[in-house]
């Protein structure tokens, strides 16, 4: 079940980022019954359909220069041609706030962030996801936003509590690594610097016994297409300010928990 995600269908070319040490602190069952889900929700269009219908008008509002497009089968996008229309910058800047976006305003999170996703129509970012989506834990969602909360507002304590809640304060260091270190506002993004960093975080997380909650498995699969979109981009990308952009509209929108 995770090699027909992973391998035989559009995740296929990410697969050998997957490190093999995320399978040493997720129970291999809880991932199979999570990607077993994902590929269930693929063929329910009512389901595909309401998550569609709302989450695009929220993401209309939030005015972060992306649209969703409400469709299962979205046509073929030439990704090749995307980046030559509008500002590699601003593309990114579009694409990192609609993911902080997503993680902070939706307990069903739409996993498809590959390049292959998107399309620029006339100026605007159109996002043509496929129907990889799934409904994440509650306590992990909160716990997620709050790591990230905590990370960008240069808030140690919530950081902490954060990883606490999430199983994983032996990682601690590995995680900022993974994050980066400095103001984040010139951050290059590469697929071979996700792996390494992540196998360092499920290491550290080993080496203290520690299990984490399966749900990172869908967060890993967002953030691998999420560095390929920005690493086929190219250049330095400010997630500072994506960051900021999207926790503004979510204010201005919308409570964020």
């Amino acid at each position: 079940m995770i090699q027909y995600l992973l391998k035989s269908a559009d995740f296929s070319g990410l697969f050998r980022f997957v490190s093999p040490n995320f399978f040493k602190v997720v129970s291999p069952k809880i991932v199979f019954q999570i990607a077993a889900q994902i590929k269930s929700n693929q063929a329910d269009q009512r389901r595909w359909d309401q998550v569609c219908a709302s989450y695009a008008p929220q993401l209309s509002r939030a005015a972060l220069g992306v649209e969703l497009e409400r469709s299962k089968f979205p046509k073929s996008v030439d990704s090749t041609l995307t980046g030559l229309k509008l500002d590699s910058r601003d593309l990114g800047h579009r694409t990192l706030a609609l993911f902080f976006h997503q993680v902070f305003t939706q307990d069903v999170w739409v996993i498809d962030l590959r390049s292959d996703a998107f399309e620029v129509t006339a100026g605007d970012l159109l996002w043509k996801p496929k129907a990889y989506y799934f409904c994440v834990e509650p306590s992990f969602l909160e716990a997620v936003r709050s790591l990230y909360r905590g990370f960008y507002s240069w808030d140690e304590a919530q950081f902490d509590e954060a990883l606490r809640d999430l199983r994983m304060e032996g990682a601690r260091e590995s995680l900022r690594a993974h994050f980066g270190w400095g103001d984040q506002s010139a951050v290059v993004f590469q697929l071979k610097t996700f792996q390494d960093t992540f196998a360092q975080v499920f290491e550290a997380c080993a080496r203290s016994g520690t299990q984490v909650k399966g749900d990172f498995f869908v967060l890993g699969l967002m953030l691998l297409g999420l560095y390929e979109r920005l690493e086929t981009l190219g250049g330095a990308f400010d997630v500072r300010s994506s960051f900021d952009s999207a926790i503004a509209a979510v204010a201005t929108n919308g409570s964020v928990t």
